[in-house]
């Protein structure tokens, strides 16, 4: 952005204001601590030296240096300051409604927060960047009354996080050790007195329980955002607060002089990889964690004790490796790293493990992976994927989400775990069993100095089987099974499974709560069918079997869009079903006989190209087979119906489509057949196959599946 100043003829520093322009140089530098500082004493003597524009730079960069601060009412305050100069919010501007949007939900100010974080997605045009994204209110307390928090008394003053199951207890990063040139730094502990751990402090987390700490410097605060750089701190300056649970050193092969920071076990604990800041290679500063990297590293248990530890082999001195976890079978890790940009945000990958060999490290992708910062993944005894991110929507800083895994594989859209597992604060490092029903999260949500870990339970009544949904599929005509009918399932509009059905036209489906699934049925000489099927949740889990009654028809050529038969032969949990409407793969020719006035037909392989009404080459032999049938049928009349994606303004999408759909008139009465045989209409993007709306990101292939041309049959005789 390129700011002009030139009013008065004298230069810019003057202009400004020299302690401005300090300040500015303290920004440069990163110095923010210095940086706010001179900043507010530039509002203070300086303000009316100030332009409009200088004055909206000087609160962008106040608001930036409190957010690398890590002082969230600060950088609210400077943020509520650059809107109430009322400078054009476009362009590069747009963001701001995020960024504000963001720190309040911090601050708790969940309301005001989603009102900023709608006026940014009305004025948005790119997928939301990093740690922008925020939940509704509503949508983040569904969990609230069925889960408690207690925070253990394992925590001291220090840093302690990221506990992980190790035989009969578990082991932690803490900060209150002494081993080396570092005071203080992270090491590995353990503790195999879990229940005394819980039991002797029940304080609730919703009450956010009061450290005693000393008056600590902005840089310290700065420094010891442990878990942004995946763990790692100096010396916390907070009062010595004692631990009640006895606690052991992990391993003297496993600890060093050098902080270490999350680690992960091979199910027959007989492996362990651990993460380890490697502070000696390089000129070590508290404050400048980028000039030294994180990498991962491993030992084995032998005769009694861990081995020598030695590096992983994708370990790189460009990048950080870091917070193992393995899948339940150990053929996979999944870790947190920067290597596709060095010293910037972190995303998950996930690496094959198999006859003692690594494979090469793989990008999770765009399912997981975000422009913000993807770090401390976990996988539970089910294959279930769990990690903290601050680029998708949440309540501010770090929040936990999860995603199924198949394969190696995400499926589906990671989902935020919402209340209490989730705060305004950073909240990560979870461990638990395959249905959430118990287990431990990290988070500095306490007013507290550093992080601490806190155990959870859900206190209502819970199977441990998964929700099955039973799909029948049957013939409409004759209502008999349908076997070996091919099911393709998605899970919020991912791929994840294709199944066939047996002799009792059924399959079976574990489903999650609170996931979108869509069954897409197909069968030589029969109309592919859709059904949607909503896994809704209360907040309490329940996992009775639903069944789903899908009838197809047997009938070639056009696909026939219908309202679907669809009959529960039980109460369904999820109440919502809709239905989904996909176009034909071929079409040849089309009978009168088997279809009614009023039905409606999706031409396939009629597409357009973005913002144009002209057809595509390709179209004209679809057409050409309308043709053929309206001529074997001479008294049928039909309407062809053109429709648009949901890019661009909705009144130019209704004249284009218009367009179009006159377009492919004419090309058909250019062959021949009747005007008055042949009706126009535009419907612009009020009627989407998919999800594709206004304020959704899709392909460019998801969008293309809403630019389609439809045939309603207006008389058939």
């Amino acid at each position: 952005m390129v700011f002009i100043f030139g009013l008065l003829s004298i230069d810019s520093t003057a202009q400004k204001g020299s302690i401005l322009a300090d300040a500015e140089k303290q920004y440069d530098l990163s110095n923010y601590s210095q940086a706010t500082r001179k900043y507010e004493q530039s509002l203070k003597f300086e303000s009316y030296l100030h332009s409009q524009t200088v004055k909206f730079d000087l609160y962008l960069k106040l608001a930036k240096s409190y957010r690398q601060l890590n002082d969230p009412k600060s950088e609210e305050k400077a943020l509520r300051e650059l809107f109430k100069l009322n400078f054009p919010m476009t362009g590069d501007n747009i963001i701001q409604f995020a960024n504000f949007a963001q720190v309040l939900a911090r601050n708790g100010k969940l309301e005001e927060s989603q009102i900023y974080y709608d006026m940014y997605l009305q004025r948005k045009s790119a997928i939301l960047p990093q740690g922008f994204r925020v939940l509704n209110q509503d949508s983040v307390s569904q969990l609230n009354n069925n889960y408690t928090l207690t925070y253990l008394n394992l925590n001291t003053s220090h840093p302690e996080f990221c506990p992980t199951y190790f035989k009969k207890g578990i082991v932690f990063v803490s900060g209150g050790n002494n081993l080396g040139e570092i005071e203080n730094v992270l090491d590995l502990r353990y503790t195999d007195n879990i229940y005394s751990v819980q039991k002797n402090d029940t304080r609730s987390l919703s009450k956010q329980e009061t450290k005693k700490v000393d008056k600590v410097s902005e840089e310290d605060k700065a420094a010891l955002e442990t878990h942004k750089v995946m763990m790692f701190g100096k010396k916390s300056k907070a009062s010595q607060l004692n631990a009640t649970v006895e606690q052991d050193i992990f391993g003297i092969n496993v600890n060093s002089p050098q902080p270490e920071g999350q680690v992960a076990f091979t199910s027959d604990y007989n492996r362990i990889v651990f993460t380890r800041l490697n502070v000696f290679e390089g000129n070590y500063s508290p404050y400048k964690f980028n000039s030294v990297k994180a990498k991962l590293y491993t030992s084995f248990f032998e005769s009694g004790a861990w081995s020598k530890s030695v590096e992983l082999p994708f370990n790189s001195i460009e990048y950080s490796t870091a917070n193992p976890t393995f899948t339940p079978d150990g053929r996979f890790m999944v870790f947190s790293s920067d290597m596709k940009s060095p010293g910037k945000e972190h995303d998950l990958y996930i690496v094959s493990y198999e006859n003692g060999q690594w494979g090469k490290p793989l990008d999770l992708g765009e399912t997981v992976n975000t422009k913000g910062n993807e770090l401390f993944p976990f996988i539970d005894e089910a294959g279930n994927l769990y990690f903290s991110s601050d680029g998708r929507q949440g309540l501010g800083g770090l929040d936990i989400f999860y995603v199924k895994m198949f394969e190696g594989k995400p499926v589906g859209t990671p989902l935020n775990i919402g209340l209490p597992f989730n705060s305004m604060h950073e909240d990560y490092g979870i461990l638990t069993d395959g249905n959430r029903t118990s287990g431990f999260i990290s988070s500095n949500r306490s007013k507290g100095f550093d992080d601490d870990i806190y155990a959870f339970k859900y206190m209502g009544t819970l199977n441990t089987e998964c929700k099955d949904i039973i799909l029948v599929v049957t013939d409409q005509v004759e209502h008999l099974p349908v076997e070996n009918a091919k099911v393709d399932v998605k899970i919020n509009g991912v791929f994840s499974e294709t199944k066939y059905t047996n002799s009792d036209g059924t399959i079976k489906v574990c489903s999650d709560h609170n996931q979108n699934y869509e069954f897409q049925i197909t069968k030589e000489g029969c109309i592919k069918n859709d059904i949607g099927y909503l896994a809704k949740s209360n907040g309490k889990p329940d996992f009775s079997p639903s069944k789903l009654l899908v009838e197809i028809i047997k009938l070639p050529g056009f696909q026939k869009e219908e309202k679907l038969d669809v009959k529960k032969t039980e109460p369904l949990v999820a109440t919502k079903v809709k239905k989904v409407k996909k176009p034909q793969e071929k079409v040849k020719t089309l009978s009168s006989k088997d279809f009614e006035e009023g039905d409606v037909l999706t031409i396939d392989n009629i597409y357009y190209e973005l913002g144009e009404s002209s057809l595509r080459k390709e179209t004209a032999k679809e057409l050409q087979k309308l043709v053929s049938t309206l001529n074997k049928h001479p008294k049928m009349v039909i309407e062809l119906g053109s429709h648009t994606d949901s890019r661009g303004d909705a009144s130019e999408n209704k004249l284009l489509s218009t367009k179009r759909a006159q377009e492919a008139a004419d090309y058909i009465i250019s062959l021949g057949i009747d005007k008055n045989r042949v009706y126009a209409n535009g419907y612009g993007e009020s009627k989407p196959t998919n999800e594709c709306v206004d304020g959704v990101s899709c392909t460019e292939k998801e969008h293309q599946k809403n630019r389609r041309t439809t045939v309603k049959i207006l008389k058939t005789r």
